[in-house]
């Protein structure tokens, strides 16, 4: 049920978690339903899909059973389709993908670089694309947890006016927004989200727009 006494809310709003059936994106998703809003998590395994879904129904969220594999353009695609014809609009996209071979530098070859780099900038890349083109208005959050790049960085270098607010959150920096204008495209410093997730940061950029 929706906390009616927090200051700000993601109740009403329609979400999509990428990387959301394990660890923090499966946390993203169950707070966004508990607190109200209408939530797809989605990941590769169509196992573990039908299992969020199953929990996000029971706790009450209008969601839709659809995988995701964030290397492929047009799985991407196929989500942003579904997630329109299940609720219209589009609120919030979390970028919360991600997998790893743990490697270290040394030992790393160039194909498990690649791969990591396809995953984990690549693919937040096609996402914001994909869901950018078609979000009106909204919040795409960028959760750099788990990436060894300053992705948030190179992300908000690819920012213009045409995207929605764009935030990237890491545990070990400050958030940093895009919010286009009709004056003037400025960045804005927000407070740290960390690993442990927390509710009024992650709600108060979510409901900003």
């Amino acid at each position: 049920m929706p906390d009616r006494n927090s200051a700000v809310s993601v109740s009403d709003k329609n979400a999509v978690v990428i990387g959301g059936t394990t660890g923090i994106g499966r946390g993203i998703a169950h707070t966004f339903a508990m607190d109200g809003a209408n939530v797809i998590a989605t990941s590769r395994s169509p196992e573990s899909v039908q299992e969020i879904t199953n929990e996000l129904r029971g706790l009450g969220a209008e969601t839709a059973e659809v995988t995701c594999n964030v290397r492929e353009r047009r799985s991407i695609e196929n989500l942003r389709d579904v997630a329109f014809d299940t609720f219209d609009t589009v609120d919030i996209v979390v970028n919360s993908a991600g997998d790893t071979d743990h490697a270290s530098l040394l030992e790393m070859d160039d194909a498990q670089w690649e791969y990591g780099i396809d995953v984990f900038l690549s693919g937040v890349f096609r996402s914001c694309q994909v869901f950018g083109r078609a979000m009106d208005q909204g919040s795409i959050i960028n959760s750099a947890l788990h990436v060894y790049i300053p992705l948030q960085t190179l992300t908000l270098q690819t920012v213009n006016r045409q995207f929605p607010a764009i935030i990237c959150c890491s545990p070990d920096s400050r958030g940093t927004r895009n919010q286009p204008r009709s004056d003037d495209s400025r960045l804005t410093e927000l407070d740290t989200i960390s690993n442990r997730g927390e509710k009024q940061a992650l709600h108060g950029l979510c409901s900003a727009f």
